[in-house]
């Protein structure tokens, strides 16, 4: 954590050092999206957060085998946006109804994202601990209705993202619009994008991933309880903004592409293999809503599906969030010393 906090630190003063004077100039077409330069925009929202992570084998008749989630239902949070700078933060999290059946999930999670309308970088970090078997009827004939699933608290999944897109058509399309409001799609527009994505996942267990009960189908990975990925990726996809009265909207917003895997597996034996492959991942978002002159309205669901795949196991993971969020655009008088920074090339870039 801290190391990404410093980053963004001496980021952020490289790009005031190197950056010369240019006053800004309106580069967009006015008729179909309005930007709020000058506005700081604060928004609240409550989501329902997902991680599936399922596990099968090359011999196995049963897809898949092990269905992993980490439930943490309702999480609450902030987001706070200014020009070209997001923050969200999640501060509370309500567990689920039945936590006895499905055992707790804890989480934390916070997202920055910087750019403009041209292009825009998006930073994640997520930390889900306590994951239970969705499959455990299929395997433990004790299991009814009235049981708990089985169940892994020590199982935890980190993540820590970083994903850039470019917009070809971003003179008449928005995509903020949809997603942080600090702009506002008058029209509809859809542009073409290109998309590269870099992360490190990490998901381990204090002993094996697997209930006793299924881990002879593993082979040599019935004692697996760790996993790291570092993942490079890049493709190409398409964001729709359908407006209505200028008032409401619609997104739909996909991209998918190869990426290159960088994995380590770890065994409880303390066999670590090493493995390199390429895979395919897939991005989807839809988003839907009220956006007005200061007030907005907004539900929106993503989902990031990724597959970890070798001869002998395969492991996909799925996260889906659905958010709601409700906003209003104050007004803000811009510092200074921001002001300042709106006068640069590198400003003008985005």
């Amino acid at each position: 954590m801290k190391k990404i906090f410093s980053f963004l630190f001496f980021f952020a003063q490289a790009v005031f050092f190197f950056a010369q004077t240019n006053p800004p100039q309106i580069k967009w077409d006015t008729n179909y999206y309005k930007k709020y330069n000058n506005r700081l925009v604060v928004s609240l929202y409550s989501s329902r957060r997902v991680y599936d992570i399922q596990f099968d084998t090359t011999i196995s008749n049963t897809k898949p085998v092990n269905d992993f989630y980490a439930d943490a239902n309702i999480v609450s949070g902030i987001e706070i946006d200014y020009d070209k700078f997001s923050v969200s933060l999640g501060y509370k999290t309500t567990p689920p109804d039945n936590v006895l059946k499905k055992g707790k999930t804890t989480c934390s999670n916070w997202s920055f994202s910087f750019g403009g309308n041209k292009w825009t970088l998006e930073t994640a970090y997520r930390k889900y601990t306590g994951f239970y078997d969705n499959n455990t009827g299929v395997y433990d004939t004790t299991y009814t209705d009235s049981t708990a699933y089985y169940q892994n608290p020590s199982m935890t999944n980190r993540s820590i993202k970083a994903k850039i897109f470019y917009f070809f058509n971003h003179k008449k399309f928005a995509y903020k619009s949809s997603y942080t409001c600090v702009y506002r799609q008058l029209k509809t527009r859809a542009s073409f994008l290109v998309v590269g994505n870099f992360y490190q996942n990490k998901l381990d267990a204090d002993t094996s991933f697997f209930p006793e009960l299924t881990k002879n189908m593993y082979g040599a990975y019935s004692d697996l309880n760790g996993l790291r990925v570092i993942g490079l990726s890049g493709g190409g996809g398409i964001s729709v903004n359908l407006v209505a009265l200028k008032r409401f909207f619609i997104n739909g917003t996909f991209a998918i592409g190869p990426e290159l895997q960088l994995r380590k597996y770890s065994h409880y034996s303390g066999l670590v293999e090493n493995k390199t492959s390429v895979a395919g991942v897939a991005d989807w978002r839809f988003s839907i809503g009220m956006n007005l002159k200061n007030f907005f309205i907004t539900g929106f669901v993503v989902y990031d599906i990724v597959s970890y795949k070798n001869k002998a196991i395969d492991i996909s993971s799925t996260f889906f969030s659905g958010y709601g969020t409700i906003g209003y655009r104050f007004k803000f008088k811009t510092p200074k010393l921001y002001q300042k920074f709106q006068d640069t090339k590198f400003y003008e870039m985005m």
